[in-house]
């Protein structure tokens, strides 16, 4: 049991470390909003991976390559509606930094929404739970339903704590100087442009 628990630990540290549209999106709404509104977001994948687990474990022995298409294109549509979004409070001047208002049209439940759809239209989690995490859990849960939990207690925990570091980090950086978190959004909005761009162009295979 305790290997499946180190086996989803490390799993789960380097997802959470590595660059991704989730990991950008919780950062830029952390500058915007706050670390408090923003930590609802890092456990949407809880949510999120539902799906995606049944689908790609319980349904598919593994995701097609079709599909995997289609959710680069949706989740590069998806990720440039995002920055669309982001680029117009910039522009339109939205007060970012410490004891900025708040958007309050913008809701915990919506932004929770938003985090949740940027998980399930990312290709990553499917190719996951297709070809890692998923024969990880079936081979702990056959040897026993306890050593599949522990793995999914150690990749989620540590999936969700890292997330947790990033919207507390970008939340400190938010109340040092307003023109420097406008610039880390200006950052940020940049990049899921390029993630977006990038996942629209893997989907039609014009870049691997």
């Amino acid at each position: 049991m305790l290997d499946f628990f180190l086996r989803g630990f490390t799993i789960g540290l380097n997802a959470g470390l590595l660059p991704g549209p989730m990991q950008t999106y919780l950062a830029q709404t952390s500058l915007i909003y706050g670390w408090r509104r923003a930590m609802i977001g890092v456990v949407s994948p809880l949510v999120a991976d539902i799906p995606v687990i049944l689908l790609s474990v319980l349904v598919l022995s593994n995701v097609s390559d079709t599909a995997i298409r289609l959710l680069r294109i949706g989740g590069g549509v998806f990720i440039l509606w995002l920055a669309w979004g982001s680029l117009k409070s910039i522009r339109a001047g939205v007060l970012i930094g410490e004891g900025a208002p708040v958007d309050v049209t913008l809701s915990r439940g919506m932004l929770f929404r938003r985090m949740v759809g940027v998980n399930i239209f990312s290709p990553a989690p499917w190719l996951f739970w297709s070809t890692v995490n998923g024969p990880l859990l079936i081979e702990g849960w056959r040897q026993s339903p306890l050593a599949g939990v522990a793995f999914l207690i150690g990749f989620y925990g540590t999936l969700i704590g890292v997330f947790a570091l990033i919207v507390l980090a970008f939340g400190w950086l938010r109340g040092i100087n307003p023109k420097v978190t406008r610039s880390l959004m200006m950052a940020a909005t940049a990049l899921l442009v390029l993630i977006g761009i990038s996942f629209i162009l893997q989907g039609l295979v014009v870049i691997q």
